[in-house]
């Protein structure tokens, strides 16, 4: 994948709590709200784990790249996250809670601006290589040196500046520790990160920061050694070795992936175990075997009959599926992953407001609810989306009105849409909705006079499109489809999509206003304040007509209807984990 958008300055903010974090975990300062019907998916009733079992689930396609920093597909990051492992985590489902992982504790200055990390000994990675904190060091830095599409992630509100290529390719020694030539780069303390001994960690940053939390459990470690003896780091550029060899410390290994036919994860023989409280344990499964199954009638026919005990369903096919014997749909309630159309406000004549006013109006969002979700769509509009701080449930997405959209267009010189130029719809072809969310947006235009072609590739590709083309040209999308599934903090959503220049900011959006309300709410620790500047944000956002705002789909796992047997148990929703943490689930 192609190098994604620079965002704002990586100086503007830091960590933001006032105490000292105890290692079982505190309430945080995140913004999440309780959303109603979304609970762990544990069984009341007593039921003993099968032990040496295989998981068997149905995928819709194989990932592009499994390497943390290359990719930002969830297909990808449904995998990563089983085999590597962040710092902290969430209290599995609880969202309001962190508990330590490859950390033992951690612990944050008074001013919020430091947050100190002591690991755990003794860890490895799958490997055999030794993890310690010259490792977390490396992971953050690359991201930040490849400047991938997941980067954000390691790079958000630090200054990354001050070291290269050349000095992280030093640490990849099977023990992962650096030459003495380069502990004064190590452990500079006027560095973002700064590490003193083996299993100290510091993060220096410029002002507190209330989400830090959510962006480090999606920052999983990596082994220097591994990539260091496969290409190592190159600035800019992908490694193509990681993106197919994922290496981590986490309870599961890849044993086998045939690209495009299955993929088999084995029980990691020599994991350490998981903290307390159920996260990241030893797994009851001995394998997992992820089949890459295209056809949703293949998909259909494997769950009802038990040839897999896992699968993802296409929404058409969820009324007839759910509710069958053996089968169930979980009931979450409203989940984290937000619908929404980006318009590209730099191609012409997207970048005049009244033609996007027309064509936002021009779309029938109820009829895509319907048909494409059949009803399990919640409509919401702005920059965050339901169940978090600065969400309001007062703004909806656009009304339908193709008479005012007709009546717009001529206002803008575009009667009937005579001389418009034919739009572009882009489509994830591993995501057959989009598809049908592309085929009503197309004919709700050329009601109104605008031709839109369809163009399906794969989501990834899709992104890469984006990344690579300027919103100036013909060549990048019009409109697209986008899922997002994101960790649930708001500047998860507000910053990465509407703030100039971020990675999921597809459509070239730029407003300072919006830029500015964004850097402050991501320093406020004011709650109330913070939600305020969100909502100011999104009044801003609503009205330029930038954006054609869908909403956050229901009993929906990130980016996917995961439809389970009766006979699996221990799984759980939390949009940080992008996809299901298997070392939870067994079976009955």
């Amino acid at each position: 994948m192609t190098e994604p958008k620079k965002g704002l300055s990586k100086t503007k903010i830091g960590a933001a709590i006032l105490v000292v974090i105890l290692a079982i975990g505190v309430l945080l300062f995140s913004g999440v709200l309780q959303r109603p019907g979304v609970t762990t998916m544990t069984p009341t009733t007593t039921i003993v784990p099968s032990v040496n079992q295989t998981l068997v689930v149905d995928f819709t396609s194989s990932p592009s790249s499994v390497d943390p920093v290359s990719t930002y597909e969830i297909a990808g990051w449904g995998v990563i996250q089983n085999v590597m492992q962040s710092l902290v985590y969430y209290n599995n489902s609880d969202s309001s809670h962190i508990v330590p992982v490859l950390a033992e504790s951690y612990t944050v200055s008074p001013d919020g601006k430091d947050l100190t990390f002591i690991l755990r000994k003794g860890i490895t990675f799958s490997t055999g290589d030794a993890f310690n904190a010259y490792c977390v060091w490396y992971t953050f830095y690359r991201a930040a040196v490849m400047g991938g599409a997941g980067s954000y992630s390691y790079t958000v509100d630090l200054d990354m500046s001050g070291v290269t290529a050349e000095e992280l390719n030093q640490v990849n020694s099977t023990t992962n520790m650096p030459p003495d030539s380069l502990l004064p780069v190590i452990t500079n303390s006027s560095h973002a990160i700064s590490v003193p001994n083996s299993y100290e960690v510091h993060f220096h940053f410029n002002n507190p920061f209330p989400d830090i939390w959510g962006w480090m459990v999606a920052a999983p470690i990596m082994d220097p050694a591994a990539i260091g003896m496969h290409g190592g780091v190159v600035a800019n550029q992908p490694n193509s070795w990681a993106n197919l060899n994922p290496v981590g410390t986490g309870p599961f290994v890849l044993q086998t992936w045939v690209q495009g036919s299955y993929m088999v994860l084995a029980a990691n023989p020599n994991y350490w175990g998981g903290p307390g409280g159920g996260v990241s344990p030893k797994p009851s499964l001995s394998k997992v075997e992820i089949r890459f199954v295209p056809s949703e009638t293949t998909r259909e026919q494997h769950i009802l009959s038990g040839a897999a005990q896992l699968a993802i369903i296409d929404t058409a096919r969820i009324s007839s599926v759910n509710g069958s014997a053996g089968v169930v749909l979980p009931d979450i309630g409203i989940s984290n992953t937000y619908y929404f159309i980006p318009i590209d406000v730099q191609q012409y004549p997207l970048n005049i407001t009244l033609v996007r006013e027309a064509v936002v109006h021009a779309i029938n969002l109820d009829q895509i609810n319907q048909i494409v979700y059949h009803g399990l769509l919640y409509p919401t509009a702005g920059v965050v989306p339901y169940g978090m701080l600065g969400f309001n449930d007062s703004m909806k997405p656009y009304a339908y009105d193709p008479t005012l959209a007709s009546s717009l267009l001529e206002q803008a010189g575009f009667p009937n849409g005579k001389g418009m130029p034919t739009l572009s719809f882009y489509y994830g072809t591993d995501y057959p909705e989009s598809y049908s969310v592309g085929q009503i947006v197309q004919a709700n235009l050329a009601a109104v006079g605008i031709k839109v072609d369809l163009k399906g590739l794969a989501f990834g590709e899709v992104l890469s499109l984006d990344y690579s083309t300027s919103p100036q040209s013909r060549d990048h999308p019009s409109l697209q489809w986008v899922s997002l599934t994101n960790p649930p903090v708001p500047s998860a959503y507000a910053d990465a999509v509407f703030t100039t220049g971020n990675s999921v900011n597809l459509g070239g959006y730029s407003d300072p206003m919006v830029d500015k309300l964004c850097l402050e709410a991501d320093g406020t620790l004011n709650s109330t304040l913070r939600a305020q500047l969100y909502w100011e944000t999104s009044n801003i956002v609503y009205n330029s007509y930038s954006y054609i705002f869908e909403g956050n789909m229901k009993d929906f796992f990130p980016a996917q209807f995961f439809v389970f047997r009766t006979n699996v148990h221990g799984y759980y929703y939390q949009s940080a984990f992008s996809g299901l943490d298997f070392s939870t689930i067994y079976l009955s």
